[in-house]
């Protein structure tokens, strides 16, 4: 089975050409963005853990950050999300049945354009690879559903420091990456051990996978690491800032990295969470 590829350059200078224009984010801005770093925020405590049970990595993922960003937006955790991205099928690119493979660009743009409907209303067991039975099974109902869950935009995955305030805003970052990763298991904060990426840029397997960077952690050390969501019922893993860098990187990782907005203007969503005269 094929997992996700590679753009083509068509769909990625579609996708790019149509994302939010952002200015670099200044620290200076949103000077108490740690302040929204907590237990309620943490995607950790709402997030399921996922197992994919289709090569549908890239839909798992972008629709657990289509959750955080809803969860984030309306003040409540949604029920979990689905998109129309199956094993081996572009929906947008008409091949439905073709074991292809999906790319990162394409979930951004369905996120954008279409949204997702939840997985109450259209399960993760719902699945074909049948033309005609999913035109039955996606009703003017499902379409009006997803539509009330889209993203506000998106933007090429910003640097360490910035991705840092997007994320404690609730703006979560859809990527592909190479896939194995190389990891280690280290006390993250006391109590918590886990697995942390260090280094990207090594030899992989051939193939690709999709995660979702959704949460900021400052470890026992002082040093941030990002919690990155999977699909593999693992409880996730942890990246440092270099492995970032080098993630988002298209030289290393050509699949793609894209923040999903809640908001087109992160210094709304800023103003939206703290009074702006500083009066709690």
């Amino acid at each position: 089975m094929s997992g996700i590829i590679i753009a083509s350059d068509e769909l990625r200078a579609e996708v790019d050409g149509s994302l939010s224009v952002c200015a670099p984010l200044d620290p200076k801005d949103f000077p108490d963005w740690q302040r929204l770093l907590t237990a309620e925020n943490d995607p950790r405590n709402f997030l399921r853990n996922e197992w994919q049970k289709e090569n549908d990595c890239n839909a798992n993922s972008a629709t657990s950050g289509n959750e955080v960003v809803e969860k984030r937006r309306k003040g409540k955790a949604g029920e979990q999300s689905r998109m129309f991205v199956y094993q081996g099928t572009e929906i947008i690119d008409g091949k439905l049945g073709q074991n292809t493979g999906t790319s990162v660009p394409a979930a951004v743009k369905l996120l954008k354009d279409i949204g997702a409907p939840l997985e109450l209303e259209y399960p993760y067991s719902q699945y074909t690879r049948n033309r005609q039975q999913f035109d039955r099974w996606n009703t003017a109902a499902i379409k009006a559903s997803a539509a009330t869950r889209r993203i506000s935009g998106a933007i090429v995955a910003p640097s360490f420091g910035e991705a840092k305030i997007h994320l404690a805003l609730g703006n979560p970052i859809h990527w592909g990456h190479f896939w194995g990763l190389s990891f280690r298991t280290e006390e993250i904060v006391p109590g918590l051990t886990a697995r942390v990426c260090r280094q990207y840029r090594r030899s992989h397997g051939s193939s690709g996978h999709a995660t979702e960077v959704v949460w900021p952690v400052l470890t026992a050390r002082g040093e941030w690491l990002f919690w990155v969501a999977n699909s593999h019922n693992d409880k996730g893993f942890f990246i440092s800032e270099p492995a970032y860098e080098e993630m988002r990187d298209r030289n290393y990782s050509p699949y793609g990295a894209y923040v999903l907005l809640g908001d087109e203007s992160p210094h709304r969503q800023y103003e939206g969470q703290f009074n702006p005269m500083g009066i709690d």
